[in-house]
């Protein structure tokens, strides 16, 4: 039987990351925010489950010189507890400039968005730059003491502070009555393709790569184990089923019982019988085809004479048959 496993940290200080107990590399946080050498501002926010298309509004807020975004993720999964939503404003929040254009992209997880700005104040030399609205100062992370950890490391993970109703945490988990496990973890920023799924003495293990797009700092890494075996085996992970997309992947872990492994071990004897199988057939296709070869070159013209049509023709289609074997072995 599978069970969940509680998030541990890394180091003694505590999690890479309070925002998410996978991460063991890149900038931490569930945003990012900086000023471009050309004055614009970028704006990086982890919004996992999201989709690249079609689950994104962003209305921009002239009065205030603000971005509003709304963002919805869908349930995937049955065994998903709620959709999530989220929702968040940025901007610059002076009367010295105005929001000229914005520049928006949405892929894996993670939305980007770069505001440019056009003067309309000459008198001020510089303006206000807003961050994004809910994402707290405490976020930092502390000790059991309350002190404040620097770095958004810390032994206290923090759940998303812009989703909403529920599902903020980066991890979930269910046992279904079935006796499978049902496990969804956030890795924003990791395609699809990045995943990496392994099953090792029992634990099961998950990591993934998010590359640095547009402005990002740097790329991400995650990494961690999501479920644990009462059996401690390797076992393909073919057997476990998987769901990766938006940033965010979903397992389908077997109960791995006493039947389901014998199940797995009669199909690991089975294999490597079928591929003996194929190689006895394999060799006899060859000699029947090497002998009908060498037969063909040594008849001559009188013993071709002798041979009728029906010979040959059966000569022929067992030339072919054995032709045809050998190439699908092949």
């Amino acid at each position: 039987m599978a069970v969940p496993l509680p998030a541990r940290p890394q180091s003694p200080e505590g999690f890479y990351a309070i925002n998410n107990q996978f991460q063991t590399n890149g900038p931490k946080g569930f945003s990012e925010l900086k000023i471009l050498a050309n004055g614009d501002m970028f704006v990086r926010m982890d919004l996992p489950g999201v989709p690249d298309e079609g689950g994104m509004s962003v209305y921009h807020n002239r009065s205030e010189e603000s971005v509003v975004v709304y963002a919805k993720a869908p349930k995937v999964h049955t065994h998903d507890s709620t959709e999530r939503r989220y929702l968040t404003s940025t901007g610059i929040g002076c009367s010295c400039c105005a929001i000229s254009s914005m520049t928006t992209h949405m892929s894996d997880g993670v939305f980007r968005l770069t505001l440019s700005k056009t003067r309309i104040d000459p008198n001020r030399s510089s303006c206000i730059v807003l961050g994004c609205s809910g994402f707290r100062e405490d976020l930092r992370g502390t000790d059991p003491n309350g002190i404040l950890l620097p770095g958004l490391t810390g032994p206290v993970l923090q759940p998303h502070p812009l989703a909403f109703p529920q599902s903020t945490m980066a991890y979930e988990s269910k046992q279904l009555p079935n006796g499978k496990l049902f496990v969804r973890a956030d890795m924003p920023g990791v395609p699809k393709e990045n995943f990496t799924v392994s099953v090792t003495n029992g634990r099961v293990k998950v990591t993934g790569e998010a590359p640095a797009l547009s402005h990002d700092s740097s790329g991400r890494f995650y990494s961690g184990d999501v479920a644990m075996l009462s059996t401690p085996v390797d076992i393909p992970s073919r057997r476990i089923k998987t769901i990766a997309k938006d940033g965010v992947i979903r397992l389908l872990i077997p109960p791995f019982d006493d039947d389901f492994m014998m199940k797995l071990c009669l199909s690991s004897m089975v294999d490597p019988f079928s591929g003996m199988v194929s190689f006895v057939l394999w060799i006899v296709s060859f000699y029947v085809l090497s002998v009908l070869i060498l037969g063909l070159c040594l008849y001559d013209a009188t013993y071709f004479g002798n041979v009728s049509t029906t010979q040959f023709i059966l000569i022929c289609f067992n030339f072919s048959a054995s032709l045809l074997s050998f190439s699908e072995v092949c």
